[in-house]
């Protein structure tokens, strides 16, 4: 079941998330299951919403290559994020 993976990312500008999707290679070569990444700019953050094919798709990211990315732009607050089933695309 397709989820949606909701992140919100304090202490992050536009240049330093364009530097790490860049880092990230989200654009050229996308994760396994990841279907679309839409962003916006917030009050002291970015915001991420992602749609996954799978919860354990999204997870594996979030653990395997999201959080390390997040670290090395600076962050010092801990990554949270949500995942929810998607109900309409």
């Amino acid at each position: 079941m397709a989820v949606v993976l909701f992140t919100r990312i304090p202490e992050l500008d536009l240049a330093r998330y364009d530097g790490m999707i860049a880092e990230l290679e989200l654009d050229g070569n996308p994760p396994a299951g990841a279907i679309v990444h839409i962003a916006s700019e917030g009050a002291g953050s970015v915001n991420v919403c992602e749609v996954w094919q799978t919860r354990e798709a999204a997870e594996s990211f979030v653990e395997r290559r999201l959080r390390e990315a997040v670290s090395a732009q600076g962050v010092k607050e801990p990554l949270a994020y949500r995942i929810e089933p998607l109900h309409n695309l």
